[in-house]
């Protein structure tokens, strides 16, 4: 380690990817640029659950134990991560102890609602082993209000929203008379794909002509079945790609003219793919879930509050499109300048973390 500010990173890295595990990447790489980065990755390195998934993560967390210790006597002060929102609370709460007792500072970046929904004895447990000296990064102000309602030790606050690579520019979609609707995500009931296979047959039992592209990693084996019934059903008008990244995922974006996001994940925070989807000009159809009303306003998004018919309002957004006064270029530049922002102020916070005395390598 030089003599810049030394970092102790805690949480997961990508793999899998997720929006936490992305973000925490993207955190660690803008920190090094001013500091030392000890890095605690507890990821588990899969989805789903098993033994062999606990028994990886609880691996990684005890290596992260034993590293604090000499990351702290080598000149370490200062503890950032991002707290598990489950019963993986409480290898957080054993970091944030050790760190303490140890007299590290403390940032938590939150990227989940599920203890923000009610309060949760496990993150008072953690929001208090942070102390009121702890600074706390949220990603909206509902969020930031929630937080500090619930958790009295909370009162360090920090708004910043995520941001999201974006490519030097973006391919434009081909005219078609088609309307092609999209969603990428982690393909699981909770992240709304049944509503979405729901609502293109009712797309096209209304007439109306559509495509369809599903995108990202399936595990649920109901889910599944329900995909390729999907696919037999309206042949290459419906399509699922798996997983995608890079140039593929890229061109998934091009291909699309609406993304719909029908999410019933209640624990959603601010998931980085509406923020993807905006920057490449593609309009946006999502309910109204954690941090997601923060883009009321954003050209190209249309949001829906949670229990309305999102079948329906699906339908009328693909009817609507011909008539929309916005263009991809406009809501992609719209959103490239929010997610410039965004970027800056992550930017500022991760010289914040790291003292703010650090020079960029």
């Amino acid at each position: 380690m030089s003599h810049r500010r030394q970092i102790f990173f805690f949480g997961p890295l990508p793999p899998p990817t997720h929006g936490m595990a992305v973000v925490n990447a993207q955190m660690v790489e803008l920190m090094r640029q001013y500091g030392d980065i000890w890095v605690g990755n507890s990821s588990p390195g899969r989805l789903g659950r098993g033994i062999a998934y606990h028994a990886r993560k609880t691996m990684r967390v005890f290596w992260a134990l034993i590293r604090i210790p000499v990351a702290r006597l080598s000149g370490c002060k200062t503890l950032y991560g991002s707290p598990d929102d489950n019963l993986g609370g409480i290898w957080t709460a054993a970091v944030l102890l050790l760190g303490r007792l140890m007299g590290m500072n403390v940032f938590l970046h939150h990227h989940s609602y599920r203890y923000l929904l009610k309060p949760t004895r496990l993150m008072r447990m953690i929001t208090e082993l942070a102390g009121t000296s702890g600074r706390h990064i949220v990603l909206g102000g509902d969020m930031a209000n929630k937080l500090s309602s619930l958790y009295p030790a909370a009162q360090n606050i920090i708004v910043c929203e995520n941001s999201v690579s974006v490519p030097d520019d973006y391919a434009h979609r081909a005219a078609s008379e088609y309307v092609t609707v999209g969603l990428l995500a982690n393909l699981t009931i909770e992240k709304g794909t049944l509503e979405f296979i729901d609502s293109f047959d009712a797309m096209v039992d209304e007439g109306l002509l559509v495509r369809a592209i599903l995108a990202g990693p399936v595990s649920d084996p109901a889910v599944g079945t329900a995909i390729r019934t999907a696919c037999a059903k309206h042949g290459d008008k419906f399509v699922a790609v798996g997983p995608l990244h890079g140039p593929a995922k890229e061109q998934f974006f091009a291909e699309i003219d609406l993304f719909l996001f029908p999410t019933a994940y209640r624990t959603e925070a601010f998931p980085l793919v509406l923020m993807e989807s905006l920057t490449r000009g593609v309009p946006v159809l999502a309910f109204r879930r954690g941090c997601i009303g923060a883009l009321e306003g954003q050209q190209g998004v249309d949001l829906v509050e949670v229990g309305s018919d999102f079948v329906r309002l699906a339908i009328q957004a693909v009817q609507s499109l011909g008539n929309a006064n916005t263009s991809r270029d406009d809501i992609a530049q719209a959103a490239l300048a929010r997610n410039a922002a965004n970027l800056a102020r992550l930017d500022t916070l991760a010289a914040e973390i790291c003292g703010g005395q650090g020079s960029r390598a």
